[in-house]
């Protein structure tokens, strides 16, 4: 928040910040107690409650260390992936793990906000940190949900909002708002998770910039109890075993071992190139 407006149209208070959240002078009689972000400001304390933790901003420092990390996934991830999995002259299954950069990121130093640079990054929960991008894309979702649901319901339903939300997030601020519209309709607001595609267009041409879904895929991505992070997806693919389709498509089966919740699984994906489609996943 940069500036607070009264219901006359007049500005009442202006704010300025440094990167990391520090207001410029305060005024301390100020009683608003949204500021940077947007996020509440609790007036006695001077810090910012962030759900999780709350953060100060003149140490830049969160004030207890995140809770999502430990010596489980803070090397590897919380979806730990195999490479290089083979069967060695003595009968053993050997593999490596994949270190995941990002995690190594954030768990390096359990105190910090937004990994020490948040003209990039984006701290809404106190947890784990996601991109700027990211971040304007769910809101430009939450927006485009809105305007859908106001469309079709005439007035604003907060679980198209939400999923909007979630749609706008997982695919940054470039279309994120007309994905939101699109997509709000039919994901559920029990989840974060939003996918593009789904309705036969090709919004993603390469792997390397994402990775289209059926109606099917996609609305397993919207079931808590089938979702599996795209990135995961797109890994298995990258680095999984191969096997021609057991239907006989010209699409290939991929699998790989992924960990959800501390438990691991089989995840196999079924992947045509040719158009760039995920056809099928299921982890067991």
């Amino acid at each position: 928040m940069t500036q607070l407006w009264g219901q006359n149209g007049t500005c009442k208070a202006s704010y300025e910040y440094d990167a990391f959240g520090s207001e410029r002078d305060p005024d301390k009689e100020d009683e608003n107690p949204f500021r940077y972000c947007g996020e509440y400001l609790d007036l006695e304390t001077n810090t910012y409650y962030l759900r999780t933790r709350n953060y100060d901003s003149a140490t830049s420092r969160m004030l207890s260390p995140d809770p999502h990390w430990t010596s489980r996934n803070m090397i590897y991830g919380d979806n730990s992936i195999k490479i290089n999995e083979h069967t060695n002259a003595l009968g053993l299954k050997v593999y490596t793990y994949v270190p995941d950069i990002n995690a190594i990121m954030q768990s390096s130093n359990l105190y910090v906000y937004c990994g020490n640079n948040p003209t990039m990054y984006v701290d809404s929960n106190g947890e784990i940190f996601m991109l700027v991008t990211g971040a304007i894309g769910a809101v430009a979702g939450g927006i485009g949900g809105g305007i859908y649901s106001y469309a079709k319901y005439g007035e604003v339903r907060w679980k198209n909002v939400a999923a909007g939300a979630g749609i706008g997030g997982a695919i940054g601020l470039t279309g994120g708002a007309a994905a939101g519209a699109i997509f709000a309709g039919s994901a559920t607001a029990s989840t974060g998770a939003g996918i593009a595609g789904g309705s036969g267009e090709v919004i993603y041409k390469t792997l390397e910039k994402g990775v289209d879904f059926t109606q099917t895929t996609k609305s397993r991505m919207n079931d808590p109890g089938r979702f599996v992070p795209v990135q995961t997806l797109i890994q298995a693919i990258k680095d999984g075993g191969a096997r021609p389709d057991p239907q006989g498509t010209k699409a290939i089966m991929y699998t790989i071992e992924m960990y959800k919740n501390g438990r691991g699984y089989n995840l196999e994906v079924l992947y045509d190139k040719a158009s760039n489609t995920l056809l099928h996943f299921l982890y067991k």
